[in-house]
């Protein structure tokens, strides 16, 4: 069908059809696969954000801080297949998801660093659904603006994404979704309500560090390697030599 003859929807149209559409698929779904969904969130446990102080950002509250950048995870089992993503790629530039996107292993017990794109296509897999562990709770979310990336989705699910900004030759790249990660509410053993507060405010840590007028990754991450591929966003004119 010609984008022509698509019925024009606006973003609260598209996110009311991806709703619809993803309790379709649900229900199409087998009792076991029901029972895969989020069945591995309490294995992966979040740890802190990673910012960029050489970047200040506005804040929902008007106010500014350092841009957020990047996560610091554990999990209690082996993870073979983690995503591996240039940090340069972003909702604008678009990722081809079959050429772009690598795979890393992360091994048991041991902190690892991701990009929040890294930790989107991640957390979206059917054992995460989207959710990670924070201190023993269901308590981190990834959530997503997708109706930014899509032209159009009909109530069958249909839809056509928005091609990136950076197609190299070869390259299919499609714009992203902007992911988000948050703090939601859960209960306690007791069903007392849980409020983490914001995780902006409350856990995130610089990666970053000045030295006279310019900024250099902090030197307690410079062995590292993928915290130090954060200094790629650093504009150039800001990095110390």
């Amino acid at each position: 069908m010609s984008r022509e003859n698509q019925t024009q929807y606006g973003k609260s149209d598209i996110k009311k059809n991806i709703e619809t559409y993803g309790k379709q698929l649900r229900k199409a779904m087998s009792e076991d696969e029901r029972e895969s969904l989020g069945s591995k969130w309490s294995t992966l446990h979040f740890k802190t954000l990673l910012g960029l102080e050489s970047i200040q950002v506005t804040r929902n509250n008007g106010g500014t801080g350092m841009k957020p950048v990047g996560v610091i995870l554990q999990s209690d089992i082996d993870i073979d297949d983690v995503p591996d993503i240039d940090v340069k790629l972003d909702k604008d530039t678009g990722i081809d998801i079959e050429k772009d996107i690598k795979y890393r292993k992360a091994n048991a017990g041991e902190e690892f660093a991701l990009s929040y794109y890294e930790f989107m296509f991640l957390v979206l897999r059917d054992e995460y659904a989207a959710f990670v562990s924070y201190n023993g709770y269901k308590a981190v979310c990834l959530s997503t603006k997708t109706a930014e990336f899509l032209e159009y989705m009909n109530e069958d699910g249909s839809f056509k994404v928005r091609e990136g900004d950076n197609n190299p030759k070869g390259y299919y790249r499609i714009k992203l979704p902007t992911p988000t990660i948050t703090f939601v509410k859960v209960k306690g053993k007791r069903g007392k309500v849980i409020n983490f507060g914001s995780i902006r405010d409350n856990n995130i840590i610089a990666i970053d560090e000045q030295v006279a007028d310019k900024w250099r990754i902090s030197e307690e991450f410079k062995d590292d390697g993928y915290i130090t591929r954060f200094l790629e966003l650093i504009p150039e004119d800001k990095r110390a030599k």
